[in-house]
């Protein structure tokens, strides 16, 4: 009606002052505007029959508020009109004025009370009435009332507050009621406490509009209190014939209590200016001082209060029990309700005590029957809001983490659900269960999460996980990445990924964020305790043990390593702890297990920083055999390893790598000498590394002599490496001298020969194979550069030192070849050697000390290291066909060889392969080239 009634309003204005306008018009020339003088006076009927609508809105709109829910209500006729019922109400006011406090002053301020009874649901009638009333008793009626010592001063007060209430809700009230509705918003003079606690006793019946009560909460008592919370609130007077309690902060709060918009704004700006807000920092001071009051009435009327802001729809039984039903709530609400159960966390609340408000609140906070998926999603949000906030120690809390989780994980495909879910803050919720459930499981033996914890962490995951393909489609709202890459709790938020699915169940560009993120934060934090090895002093030998960094990430989960007072079991348990929770760990194992979220982690703009974090080697933890460098070395296999599918992005991805690699490699020779014991090389990264260099050995070769400061992406899939990082980078990978790691690099250039050969060594195929030769030699000297021949088995006798090399596996599954053609699959497992000076492995008849006779025979036919690619070379002119067409048989005893499957187990099969090399040279298509390879391979060893 209400809006009826304002568009009447306007549309009887503007006709008036159009008609007003052409009739002015018409009379200046003459014509006739009769018709124009009856629009006019359907103008004024409107003005009266708007006078009736609007008489009749304000009494409807009173009896609704009377009567909460209702979508109708029929005002009683006849209706007197609003000049008659101001009228009236003035005449009762001049009643009022002229008591004088003596005689029946009892009896007649009970008359008044009960005409103003009959006539609570009149605005205009009220207003009216308190607008005539001195200013003195609209203010202090509570007092007077009390003062007569009337037996119906407690019901006369609700019969007056109901009245104001009603006034105060008027939007046409009657001239001069602003006036009294100013005095309650103005604070009273300081020390008054008597003036604002009558002021509150006439809050304590009548429904008031929620911006009236919260200003007239906070200028009386609120915001004063905001600014000395010892002040005496209490008021020794007659109040006991009201039935009120004496606090001043008492009645305000009891009064908030019945309008949820009211408390919420009241508490979230008392003591504040203009729109700041501290609801938490208020709630604590006001349970501080419920607590400090040992006021029974204090305390209930906080938690009435809070029971409104959270919006609580609560029934008070006859006995004072409170009953609750689940009731849909907004976010407003929920906002309100976690601050409240945060702050009595925070301020150690005792939940006995706050058990009423508590429990009808995690109650209300249910889903109710016929709700929609939506709404349930957004209902559970809310619901995990308060888990999360309050304390975890709360018999609530745990069932109602428990029911969200069982919900999110069974309606992780519903996408009305998880829209309701994460419009509401979902996200920001789950990623603080973890925090919650460990307050409650504690820390036992460097356990800090017990099984059914993890079970439940497993259905947020799985819902988190989901969640993040369906942003990533657009079907609920965006911010997921915000939330997890920049958490409170970094812990916290990435259980969710430890216990959550698979990595291929996660949206790669979330999990490729998180992974920039842990590295940022494990870059940020000393991630393991510092290890002491053990010693011999003047008063004994002093075991080795553990200590924790200054600021040591984990200690807030209860990991706390003290050698001094722990056994070698306890501090092991300790740091199994730490390793099982580190947050990067949580999140690098699922982006392992995803190879699209690996290839954006180190393809994309912060790829560079990624790689160095990746190929560091803090990955162990120093006095165990801990050695988490699995997960970041898969990691660089995923991203690097498609050249068919995502050839530009690895390409981008090995690029980082490689020049992280070298990096590193540099870097190494800066490293302490404690570091170097307790950090070596990590074997795991150096294998990584050698698979890069193995799939992209074609693109190390075609980058021979080239100049530049760093490898770069070409743009087309393909890499350029300079010299300068090629070597830095097979130096880091030889850097521990692993046999794996060396056969993998020479194996992956073996491979290529072998390829190339069988397409023959003429033209540019003769170039390339001279390109792997001259990358070959640059293997030597990186070898060479990380003394490789220190670990030789020396020979004073000998004119070379003799390494020794078992290679059990090649390159990776396929090697790319140069213009285009196809890849040649690596099925078999080589079982021979990369000989850096010269025998290979397997039975050998002179591993060591070898006689002078014997190096005699083999004097200018065994392996050099420029000479070992022989053997790749021959096994692809065999495949080939190339040895049948040159008429070279293979030596006795050795028919397989022809078929390109030569493996070479001792000293007899080297001689007989040398003599099919040299009878190669001499008979077929290789004259010269041996000596072209030999060139080149000495100009990468330069």
């Amino acid at each position: 009606m209400q809006s009826m009634i304002t568009s009447y309003n306007k549309d009887k204005s503007d006709l008036r002052n159009s008609v007003t306008n052409i009739k002015s018009r018409f009379d200046r020339f003459g014509i006739d505007s009769g018709d124009l003088t009856q629009i006019l006076g359907i103008c004024n009927w409107l003005d009266d029959q708007l006078s009736t609508l609007t008489r009749h809105q304000v009494l409807g709109a009173a009896l609704e508020r009377e009567n909460p829910g209702l979508t109708m209500v029929q005002v009683p006729e006849p209706v007197v009109s609003a000049a008659q019922a101001r009228k009236d109400g003035k005449d009762l006011a001049d009643r009022m004025n002229k008591i004088d406090g003596t005689g029946d002053s009892a009896e007649q301020y009970h008359e008044i009370a009960q005409q103003l009874a009959a006539h609570k649901d009149d605005p205009d009638y009220c207003s009216a009435f308190y607008a005539a009333i001195s200013p003195n008793i609209a203010q202090n009626l509570p007092t007077f009332l009390s003062s007569t010592g009337s037996s119906t001063a407690g019901e006369d007060l609700k019969a007056y507050s109901q009245a104001l209430g009603s006034a105060c809700s008027d939007g046409y009230p009657a001239p001069g009621f602003d006036k009294v509705k100013k005095l309650y918003l103005t604070p009273p003079p300081k020390g008054d406490n008597a003036l604002a606690w009558n002021r509150g006793a006439m809050l304590q019946y009548g429904q008031f509009p929620a911006d009236f009560l919260s200003r007239a909460a906070r200028v009386n008592v609120l915001d004063s209190f905001a600014k000395d919370h010892d002040q005496n609130l209490s008021l020794i007077s007659q109040n006991s014939a009201l039935g009120l309690p004496s606090n001043t902060m008492t009645l305000y709060l009891n009064a908030l209590g019945t309008n949820g918009d009211a408390t919420r704004d009241a508490l979230a700006h008392m003591g504040g200016t203009g729109s700041g807000t501290d609801l938490q920092g208020n709630l604590k001071s006001l349970i501080a001082y419920a607590n400090q009051s040992h006021d029974p009435d204090m305390t209930n009327a906080l938690k009435s209060a809070l029971t409104a802001g959270s919006g609580d729809q609560v029934t008070h039984g006859a006995d004072g029990s409170l009953s609750v039903v689940p009731t849909m709530h907004g976010g407003y609400e929920a906002d309100f309700a976690a601050t409240a159960m945060s702050s009595l966390a925070q301020s150690h609340a005792d939940y006995k005590t706050y058990k009423d408000y508590i429990d009808t609140t995690f109650t209300a906070y249910g889903t109710p029957p016929g709700a929609h998926s939506d709404q349930k999603g957004a209902q559970d949000a809310f619901l995990l809001h308060l888990a999360t906030a309050g304390d975890p120690t709360w018999p609530p809390t745990r069932p109602a983490i428990i029911a969200v989780g069982k919900d999110a994980d069974a309606l992780k495909g519903d996408t009305d659900f998880m829209s309701g879910f994460y419009s509401q803050g979902g996200d920001r919720f789950e990623a603080q269960v973890a925090s919650s459930l460990h307050a409650e499981d504690g820390t036992h033996n460097g356990q800090v999460l017990s099984k059914d914890s993890q079970n439940i962490l497993a259905e947020f995951g799985a819902n988190l996980a989901a969640a993040t393909k369906l942003e990533a489609s657009g079907k609920i709202p965006t911010g997921l990445t915000q939330t997890f890459t920049n958490p409170p709790d970094m812990w916290s938020a990435t259980m969710l990924m430890k216990y959550g699915p698979k990595g291929g169940e996660w949206d790669p560009g979330f999990l490729s964020s998180m992974g920039d993120a842990v590295l940022h934060w494990r870059k940020a934090h000393d991630m393991r305790p510092i290890y002491v090895d053990g010693q011999t002093t003047l008063a004994g030998y002093v075991p080795g043990g553990f200590a924790d960094p200054k600021n040591a990430w984990y200690s807030e989960l209860g990991l706390k390593e003290n050698a001094a007072d722990m056994t070698g079991d306890e501090q092991f348990a300790i740091v199994q702890g730490i390793d099982d929770n580190d947050p990067s760990l949580a999140v690098l194992s699922k982006l392992a297990d995803n190879a699209d979220a690996s290839r954006t982690l180190l393809s994309g703009k912060d790829g560079s920083f990624a790689a160095q974090q990746l190929v560091n080697d803090h990955w162990a933890t120093p006095g165990t055999d801990f050695d988490d460098a699995k997960f970041p070395a898969a990691i660089i296999t995923a991203a690097t390893s498609d050249r068919e599918h995502h050839a530009k992005d690895a390409a981008v991805a090995a690029a980082n790598i490689i020049n992280a690699g070298a990096a590193k490699y540099a870097d190494d020779k800066n490293k302490s000498s404690d570091d170097k014991i307790l950090y070596p090389v990590n074997t795991e990264i150096e294998k990584s590394l050698a698979f890069v260099f193995s799939t992209y050995v074609h693109d190390f070769a075609a980058s021979t002599g080239t100049d530049q400061k760093a490898a770069s992406p070409n743009g087309d899939g393909t890499i350029k490496v300079p010299r300068g990082t090629t070597l830095a980078f097979l130096s880091e990978i030889l850097e521990n001298k692993d046999k794996d790691c060396a056969g993998n690099v020479i194996q992956a250039i073996n491979a290529q020969v072998r390829a190339t050969s069988q397409l023959g060594v003429e033209g540019d195929n003769g170039d390339y194979i001279n390109k792997l030769a001259e990358l070959r030699g640059e293997i030597s000297k990186a070898g060479h550069n990380v003394d490789m021949d220190e670990a030789a088995l020396a020979d004073a006798e000998h004119a070379k030192q003799l390494l020794w090399f078992n290679i059990v596996t090649s390159a990776a599954a396929s090697v790319p070849l140069p213009g285009g053609a196809p890849a040649v699959e690596l099925a078999e497992k080589w079982a021979q050697a990369a000989i850096w000076t010269g025998i290979p492995y397997g039975g050998s008849k002179f591993p060591s000390g070898a006689q002078a006779a014997a190096e005699a025979d083999y004097q200018g036919m065994k392996f050099s290291e420029s000479t070992s690619m022989a053997v790749p070379l021959m096994e692809g002119l065999a495949k080939s066909g190339k040895l049948q067409q040159w008429q070279v048989p293979p030596p006795p005893g050795h028919p397989e060889w022809v078929q390109g499957h030569i493996v070479i187990k001792n000293d007899d099969d080297r001689d007989a392969f040398n003599t099919w090399w040299l009878n190669a040279q001499k008979h077929g298509g290789l004259a010269g080239f041996d000596q072209q390879m030999r060139e080149a391979f000495s100009l990468g060893a330069s």
